[in-house]
């Protein structure tokens, strides 16, 4: 079901609408974006953005390495997740360091993404938009939801995640009111993948409709 929360921003006429698209855990993000692109639609993603920043040649890694120790560089210049895992999971200080070099790099490679899209309108989908700043880069916010329970069973048998290490998860997120604080569209995921998926296509023909009328006021 998708719901509209506030008024969509208005749209500058020669630059490609930034729509940002976040959730929680198991809130179904990762369907309705595949949705999207389906429907041709420019989505950066900001997990794989975040994993292509890091690379080796690349100057988040030497930055993370300069921070964090040749410990975390693997034998073959990969980054070793695993062990910068260790060391910033219990340490807010240290994660917050490897945000504030991660962070601003993706935001700016998805804004390139989004601004070499061919179309009126572009998605970033962003598991941390809100927390990370990345809400400040886009025009407009869509927050999936779904029920806790759905999240959770969907988590548990897809991923394989226990019970406790889901709820853990979900602590260390964002609630979804504060999500739907910053939201102008909230898609409530509380259905089929079928019915999640025609969500996306309204998405489009909403904002079809929203930019075809900016266009002509402009």
């Amino acid at each position: 079901m998708l719901i509209k929360l506030r008024p969509l921003p208005p749209a500058a006429r020669k630059r490609v609408y930034r729509v940002g698209i976040t959730g929680g855990i198991g809130s179904g993000k990762s369907t309705f974006t595949t949705a999207l692109r389906r429907l041709g639609k420019v989505v950066a993603d900001a997990d794989r953005i975040a994993r292509e920043i890091v690379g080796p040649g690349e100057p988040a890694l030497a930055q993370i390495e300069h921070r964090f120790g040749a410990a975390v560089i693997a034998p073959d210049g990969q980054l070793n997740r695993a062990r910068l895992a260790e060391i910033v999971f219990n340490n807010p200080a240290a994660r917050a360091d490897l945000n504030a070099i991660t962070h601003p790099l993706i935001h700016e490679r998805a804004q390139a993404l989004m601004a070499n899209a061919p179309g009126r309108y572009a998605f970033y989908d962003a598991p941390v938009l809100i927390e990370s700043g990345g809400v400040n880069n886009v025009d407009a916010v869509v927050v999936i939801t779904a029920p806790l329970e759905k999240r959770r069973a969907w988590v548990q048998q897809k991923r394989g995640l226990s019970r406790e290490k889901f709820d853990a998860r979900v602590r260390a997120q964002l609630s979804d009111q504060e999500r739907l604080d910053h939201a102008h569209i909230e898609v409530r995921n509380n259905a089929t993948a079928s019915k999640l998926r025609e969500d996306a296509h309204r998405l489009t023909e909403l904002l079809d409709t929203h930019l075809e009328i900016a266009d002509q006021t402009v």
